[in-house]
Parts: structure tokens; C-alpha cells; sequence
């Protein structure tokens, strides 16, 4: 009888040690559970959306929270899409001219005699309709081929 005592005294702090552990865990994955395309993120997320893109810095900010996985960016109603899906709901609002595509953070053109821009993005980006690849404005705006230029 008192190896049965011995035994059961023992358990009891194995089950206590099991349950203090088990029990925050369980309860760490309630708030982990993320929708579609999204991640947790212990240091909380930092989610650039189709109209505005996001510095971020790695230092944690907040408690930790979902956030969009890499490559998809928040839409306007608050789903993480695919950054070309993002393009394209901004083409599908505007259209652009000849030999331009729309730019989901805004265009940055060359021009003829400055071909070649360094662009920095800005505070507020919008979707723009810029130049294709290969073209750069004339001096009438529009958009030709760089070798095409005069």
C-alpha cells in the first residue's frame, strides 16, 4: 500500500508539470489561427496593401499578429492577394494610354534625355500608368521606345 502511495504522489506533479506546460501552448494556438494567405508573426505584421507600401523595421512593435505571407499584399478589403492581383484590379480601374501598364505604387518614367531615373518611392503612392519596360516619354508625354527617341 504504500508503494501505491509513493506512485500516485509522483504522478500528480508529472501531471501538474505536463498540464502547466500544455495549457499555454493550447492557448497560444487559438491566437495563431490566420485566414487565407496570411502567417503568424510573433512580432506582430507589417503588411504593405495594393496602394501603399510599407517600411518595415525589425524590431518587435506589438504583440504578435497575423499578417499577409511573402508576396501578397493587403487589398482594399483587407484579403492578402497576390502583389500582380494588385495590378490588375488597379488596370481594371484605369486604363492607360499606348505602350503603358499601370504601376500599383505610381510610375516613375525616363524621358528621352534622362533615361535612366533613380526613383525613390513617395509618402503616398497610387496607382499610375507609366511607361512599358523599353519606353521613356518624348516631349509630348508620350510613351516610345528609348532608341526611337530623337
Amino acid at each position: 500500500m504504500d508503494d501505491c502511495r509513493l506512485l500516485h504522489s509522483v504522478r500528480h506533479p508529472m501531471l501538474l508539470v505536463l498540464l502547466l506546460v500544455l495549457l499555454p501552448l493550447s492557448l497560444a494556438s487559438d491566437d495563431e489561427k490566420c485566414g487565407t494567405n496570411e502567417q503568424f508573426y510573433d512580432c506582430g505584421a507589417c503588411d504593405s496593401s495594393c496602394d501603399k507600401e510599407e517600411i518595415c523595421v525589425k524590431v518587435c512593435r506589438k504583440p504578435g499578429s497575423c499578417g499577409c505571407i511573402v508576396g501578397y499584399r493587403r487589398d482594399k478589403e483587407h484579403g492578402c492577394v497576390p502583389m500582380e492581383e494588385c495590378q490588375k484590379k488597379a488596370k481594371e480601374g484605369e486604363k492607360c494610354g499606348e505602350n503603358e501598364e499601370m504601376f500599383p505604387l505610381g510610375a516613375c518614367d525616363g524621358t528621352c534625355s534622362h533615361p535612366h531615373l533613380a526613383c525613390v518611392l513617395r509618402k503616398k503612392p497610387k496607382p499610375e500608368c507609366g511607361c512599358k519596360k523599353g519606353y521613356v516619354r518624348d516631349d509630348s508625354k508620350k510613351c516610345i521606345k528609348l532608341e526611337d527617341c530623337k
